[in-house]
């Protein structure tokens, strides 16, 4: 004989164990996947080879507010003593 009792329903011990077993296989499952999926993803990166660096200049605004405009010469100050 079953009861529920708030949405959950009364089984055996043996057959909760069971379900029990299921869901943490699920999640080491889960576990697994995304753990070949971070693997797969780092093998798409470049491996280093060498002391090279990225650099990307930053983009200034070229106005100051709506209306004034920026000399070229501060805008390139701007761009190359901004760290990020």
């Amino acid at each position: 004989m079953t009861m529920t009792i708030d949405n959950k329903l009364i089984v055996p011990s043996y057959i909760a164990a069971e379900q029990r077993e299921q869901e943490l296989k699920k999640q080491a499952e889960a576990a697994a996947s995304e753990k070949a999926e971070n693997a797969r993803k780092a093998k798409m990166l470049p491996e280093p080879c060498g002391y090279h660096l990225l650099c990307q200049v930053p983009e200034v605004d070229k106005k100051h507010g709506e209306l004034i405009v920026k000399a070229d010469s501060t805008v390139r100050v701007e761009e190359h003593t901004t760290v990020s």
